[in-house]
């Protein structure tokens, strides 16, 4: 994967056209923001793998809108989702169902009412004729989602009522952002109808 105007590419062409851009199985599914209980603490934030192999998120982070940076050793499975919540415990004592190891959390800040922008980032080490060249790594955009409080979706969302979710989801209840397999779209629009 190669850089180019903060668009990673899916290889170097130098001399020749870009490549496609490169699209990470990883989205972010759904966002729980301004949730009906009007209790900030019920927010979350669904990430689903619609790859076939299972992706490593050591390190991953969300560092814009919220801060969240993935323990050690998660793995999301294919075709697998997991849910990042900022209070961990209320999610899972309001859930019941939920499979403790697929709710991860807390993190810190909260989803705006109104609308923002969450980024999804993970550690790449910068390499120049396959030598490291930066201390650190560098943190990669995988997804980003602009949202915002309008009424572009139905009476079901934004601490209102509800939209219906993917039944694989493994909180199984609805949720006010379905992004699903329609996840090419960068500026999401939700809010009150």
């Amino acid at each position: 994967m190669e850089a180019c105007s903060g668009i990673i590419l899916r290889s170097p062409r130098p001399g020749q056209a870009n490549a496609a851009p490169f699209q990470h199985a990883v989205v972010i599914n759904e966002i729980m923001y301004n949730p009906i209980s009007l209790d900030d603490n019920d927010e979350y934030v669904e990430l689903h793998n619609h790859g076939d192999k299972a992706v490593d998120l050591s390190n991953w982070e969300f560092n814009d809108g919220i801060t969240f940076r993935f323990p050690d050793m998660t793995m999301l499975p294919a075709a697998g989702y997991l849910v990042v919540a900022k209070n961990r415990e209320q999610l899972l004592a309001k859930h019941k169902g939920i499979d403790p190891k697929l709710v991860l959390g807390n993190y810190t800040g909260t989803l705006s009412n109104r609308g923002e922008r969450l980024l999804l980032t993970e550690p790449k080490e910068a390499r120049h004729e396959g030598r490291a060249v930066a201390t650190k790594p560098l943190r990669v955009p995988v997804d980003e989602v602009t949202y915002h409080d309008s009424a572009a979706w139905g009476e079901w969302s934004d601490g209102w009522r509800q939209q219906p979710r993917a039944a694989r989801s493994p909180l199984r209840k609805p949720a006010p952002v379905q992004l699903g397999k329609q996840r090419r779209v960068r500026e999401i629009r939700v809010g009150r109808s």
